[in-house]
This record gives C-alpha cells, structure tokens and sequence, in this order.
C-alpha cells in the first residue's frame, strides 16, 4: 500500500527517502481528429488513465541533522521504481484524499525522474504513477462467451452425427428384414414345380 504521511511518501508503512515538494494530478480525454471540407472535428473516444505526479526533494542530511549519502537515496528509490510482482510491475494501492475525490484506488509506477543541484548537492527527484483499471472482468467474460459458442457448436455436431447415425439405421433395417421373404417365396415356387 502506499500513502503519504505529512511530507513523506510511505510504502507498507515504511518511509521512502525524500520530502514531498508537491502533488498533481492530471485526466484527460482520448480523441480523433478528423478532417472535414470545411473544418478540423475531434471525436472523442472516452477517457485516458489519470496520471499521478510526485515532486520530491533529496537532502544531504537527515531532520536530525546528520549527513546522508543523496545518491545512496536516490538507489532506494530506484529499487522502488522497478519493483515487481510475478515477473511484472507491481500495482499498488494509493491511499490519499486528493486521490480518492479523483477516484484513484490502483496505480503503476510508471516514471521516475531525477535532477541534480550541484551548488546545494541535492536531488530533486519527480515520481509518476499512471491509473491502473484492471480488465480482468472483461477477460473472463470473453472467455465464457467463447465458451459458450464452442459448447454450442459441439452440441450441434453431436445431433447431427447422432440424426445420420438413426436415419442409417432405419434406411437399412428394412433391407435386412425383406431378404428373407424373398428368399421364402423362391424356394416355395421351386418345391411346387418339381411337385407338378
């Protein structure tokens, strides 16, 4: 989970390196430009994923007082930036007013950014998160209709073969049936006219 505490960034409750600066974040839609005869249209397309933007500062000390390594801070958070879970980027949950009354829950840590001030040996330092909307809903119900067809189809073939498989059967039940009398009838013509 990740939440800021007064100036401090936290994840699990554990405090990353640096002092928030500031917070923004943006929204914005997705359009298509199209050109007509008489002028330029924008179709829009729905809405991009919002985007999270973090300033930090690095200091050379610590609020105590004693000296820190700027550049040993900035490797944490770097460690932090390519953070993974199964082998891919990991989602964190963002917990912070500012992006609750956007509706943010989920988001990936998608840039990092650093800059050094050499006359003051600090680092400033801009974190980006991107909204992450999960389309796993959407996965699983394409998979239950492609389902669905493929049951669909299987059971339509197996009535089919089953409707041949009769129709062969009556077609040549008769046959079998009427050889016999044919047979009969010959042979009770053969014996009467040897009897005559």
């Amino acid at each position: 989970m990740l939440t800021i505490r007064q100036d401090s960034l936290m994840l699990d409750n554990e405090t990353l390196p640096g002092v928030i600066q500031s917070i923004s974040v943006g929204g914005s839609i997705i359009y298509e430009k199209q050109d007509d005869d008489t002028k330029k249209r924008k179709v829009s397309l729905g809405y991009d994923d919002k985007t999270i933007s973090i300033e930090l500062k690095l200091y050379p000390y610590t609020r105590t007082g004693e000296e820190i390594d700027v550049y040993s801070q900035l490797a944490i958070l770097e460690k932090f930036f390519k953070k993974q879970e199964n082998s891919i980027p990991k989602v964190f949950t963002f917990v912070h007013p500012h992006a609750k009354s956007r509706s943010i829950s989920k988001v990936l840590f998608s840039r990092l950014e650093s800059s050094e001030d050499i006359s003051t040996n600090t680092i400033s330092v801009s974190l980006e998160f991107i909204e992450f909307v999960p389309a796993e809903i959407v996965a699983r119900e394409d998979a239950k209709q492609e389902g669905l067809s493929k049951s669909s189809t299987s059971s339509q073939s197996s009535q089919t073969v089953s409707t041949q498989s009769s129709q062969n059967k009556s077609s040549s039940t008769p046959a079998t049936e009427e050889e016999p009398k044919i047979e009969w009838k010959k042979n009770l013509k053969k014996g009467r006219e040897s009897w005559k």
